[in-house]
């Protein structure tokens, strides 16, 4: 699924195919100032800036969600999946460049990291921190996966 981060700077699009992995995304991204929207244009996370403490938690809640720093270790290479598909592109450019990409057969990463900077126009640079985010939790479920074996 393509969805759209609702945020004050570039538009920004995630691909996963987990709405609640790619709502905490959001959450971790925009620590609850930015939104999330499925492709169809339905609310996945509302913007919580308002919310507060309490409609994290029915959000949460309602996602089967008991415990945020829990659900991200349990979730860590799904959360870095999802963070290193962040492109700075609408949902219908998403479209187009992953089927240029596959048609192609090019390098999706260094596609996507060479679109990003130049489609940008932000000095907010919400991409480059979901691949820096990304890296985090590749490195902790690396490091886990180390110690459950060893």
């Amino acid at each position: 699924m393509i969805f759209e981060v609702v945020n004050p700077s570039d538009a920004v699009t995630l691909e996963y195919d987990n709405p609640v992995v790619a709502g905490v995304v959001t959450l971790l991204l925009g620590n609850g100032q930015y939104g999330l929207e499925a492709e169809d244009g339905t609310t996945v996370l509302p913007i919580m800036l308002f919310a507060g403490e309490e409609g994290l938690k029915e959000w949460l809640s309602e996602n089967g969600v008991d415990d945020l720093g829990e659900f991200m270790k349990q979730h860590g290479l799904e959360i870095a999946e999802c963070l290193e598909t962040a492109m700075v592109c609408t949902v219908r450019e998403r479209r187009a460049i992953t089927k240029a990409i596959e048609v192609s057969g090019g390098d999706i990463k260094g596609a996507q990291e060479v679109f990003n900077e130049e489609s940008r126009s932000s000095m907010n640079n919400i991409c480059g921190n979901a691949f820096a985010w990304a890296k985090r939790f590749r490195e902790k479920y690396e490091e886990q996966q180390a110690e459950a074996e060893g």
